[in-house]
């Protein structure tokens, strides 16, 4: 009994870390690719589009930006983030810089639904391995994407 406890009060302080992690790297979230599609920038098949194999680039999109999966460091740096135990819109707990490529160990479909109207969507999600570490982590395909040759 007291060991559980303890279990309890250890998941709920690094689930408390975490979420705090999330907060502050999303906090300026808000920047975007604006150099990506806009005046010359290569184009890029993001995930969500088309499903994509074998590796590609985790970048901070527009669309990544607004959803809340990028965020900054206290240096400025962006980067995108991921959860290591399946597809999530939140719970973070990795963070990759943008621009980063990485191998996409697979894809999973995953239905979301819009809170504000309730719509409902398909969204690709990628289990990709983490350059960092090897360890496997999960995407979503608005934030991964390989550049048209």
């Amino acid at each position: 009994m007291k060991m559980e406890r303890i279990i309890n009060r250890l998941r709920a302080f690094t689930i408390s870390r975490l979420l705090l992690f999330a907060l502050v790297l999303s906090a300026c979230s808000i920047i975007g690719r604006g150099d990506e599609g806009e005046g010359g920038g290569t184009a890029v098949t993001f995930g969500h589009e088309t499903p994509l194999s074998v590796e590609a680039f985790l970048m901070c999109s527009q669309e990544c930006s607004d959803r809340g999966f990028c965020g900054t460091t206290d240096t400025g740096a962006r980067m995108v983030l991921l959860y290591s135990q399946g597809p999530s819109a939140q719970n973070f707990d990795v963070a990759i810089p943008d621009n980063t490529l990485v191998p996409i160990l697979g894809l999973e479909p995953q239905l979301a639904m819009l809170r504000s109207t309730g719509e409902q969507f398909s969204v690709n999600y990628y289990v990709i391995s983490n350059p960092a570490n090897g360890q496997a982590a999960w995407v979503a395909g608005w934030c991964i994407g390989q550049p048209q040759q």
